[in-house]
């Protein structure tokens, strides 16, 4: 697969899995932590929620990969990125309408806001190139055989 080829069922995984992410951490993740976040400062509490965010986006990375590797034969996890980039850009569309239909612009008519796009690019990306190249052994397989060489 070239470096620059997208592949659009990639970037609809990726995106909605991005979104989707998103939405459950915000509405169950998050609120676990509301009487924790009273103890910090506000940008520390900021800083830490943005990062666990991160994290949980950069594993919809993960799933753009398999979704490729699945259907491509891939040089590298570089081969992964145009469509991570592409991916994080819709779920960070998506995500931006989601709070719009909600009654909150601010993704489309701050700074801040158009700000994530990238972030969200990024952290997808940096997802993807976690994901090898080869498809991974079958476990119950090796099992099989470790099984196989004690019992001799």
């Amino acid at each position: 697969m070239s470096s620059w080829r997208i592949s659009w069922p990639g970037v609809l995984i990726g995106g909605v899995l991005g979104c989707l992410i998103t939405v459950l951490s915000v509405l169950f993740v998050l609120p676990y932590f509301q009487d924790w976040y009273l103890f910090l400062d506000p940008i520390v509490a900021n800083g830490v929620v943005g990062l666990m965010l991160s994290l949980l986006r950069g594993s919809a990375g993960i799933f753009v990969g398999r979704a490729i590797r699945a259907r491509h034969d891939v040089d590298s996890s570089v081969d992964f990125v145009p469509t991570a980039i592409a991916a994080g850009a819709l779920a960070w569309l998506l995500w931006a309408v989601l709070l719009g239909a909600l009654g909150d612009w601010t993704m489309f008519t701050t700074t801040r806001g158009w700000l994530e796009l990238p972030r969200w690019m990024i952290e997808l990306s940096l997802g993807a190139l976690v994901v090898g190249t080869q498809e991974p052994e079958r476990l119950d397989w090796r099992f099989r055989q470790v099984r196989t060489q004690q019992q001799r």
